[in-house]
């Protein structure tokens, strides 16, 4: 499995396309050949776009690279994550695009460990 931790597109080349070409050449690079899964977390990098609220969901432009038909990624669960398996007889490359499960939001931390640990994991 490959876990891809960052892609920056700039302000100025989004919503052009320019994700979804860059994660289907992803399969392609010699670097992830050997992997079977590619797992990726579409968010938003908190040094550059620092205002966001990180309970906010993901806008459609957010993760509309990864609900591509043509790219493959099928949400992991109801969770942030995508994933792209290369075995094309793997179940979850059965599944449809609208057929991804949704996203559910995590509920807010309560207690000050489950803060803790929230501010440790998103660091």
């Amino acid at each position: 499995m490959i876990y891809v931790e960052e892609i920056v597109i700039k302000e100025e080349w989004r919503c052009r396309g320019v994700g979804t070409w860059a994660l289907s050449r992803l399969l392609f690079l010699d670097d992830f050949k050997q992997g079977k899964t590619l797992v990726m977390w579409p968010t938003v990098l908190h040094n550059l776009e620092p205002a966001r609220n990180p309970f906010a969901p993901f806008t459609p432009q957010e993760t509309a690279a990864f609900e591509d038909k043509k790219v493959g990624f099928r949400r992991l669960g109801n969770s942030d994550f995508f994933c792209h398996s290369k075995n094309p007889s793997h179940p979850s490359c059965a599944i449809p695009v609208d057929g991804d499960a949704p996203f559910r939001k995590p509920p807010r931390p309560q207690t000050e460990e489950e803060k803790q640990r929230w501010m440790l994991a998103n660091s």
